[in-house]
């Protein structure tokens, strides 16, 4: 688990680079989930390991973010909000 997590720190760590073209609105919407989705893992996952299986879900939509797969990896990214939400928990997504 350990391994898996400071993988998703370092991969999603580097995810938005602050140049956002505007009106590429998949590629914003991503970041933002995804660096919600990965500050809300950091905090939470040391925790309650038994989230950690989600952190396979980020890596994979990190992954796509970083291959310019933008909708699919926001889709990936809301996947895992939708399920926190779910459960009762709550991702803090900034608005940008």
């Amino acid at each position: 688990m350990t391994s898996k997590m400071s993988d998703l720190y370092t991969m999603a760590g580097s995810v938005g680079d602050g140049a956002v073209p505007f009106g590429d609105q998949s590629k914003a919407q991503s970041r933002i989930v995804l660096e919600g989705v990965n500050n809300w893992l950091q905090r939470t996952v040391p925790q309650r390991p038994q989230f950690a299986g989600l952190v396979p879900v980020a890596l994979g939509a990190v992954r796509l973010y970083r291959a310019q797969k933008y909708q699919e990896s926001l889709y990936l990214a809301q996947s895992i909000a939708k399920i926190l939400e779910y459960l009762g928990e709550s991702v803090p997504v900034e608005d940008g």
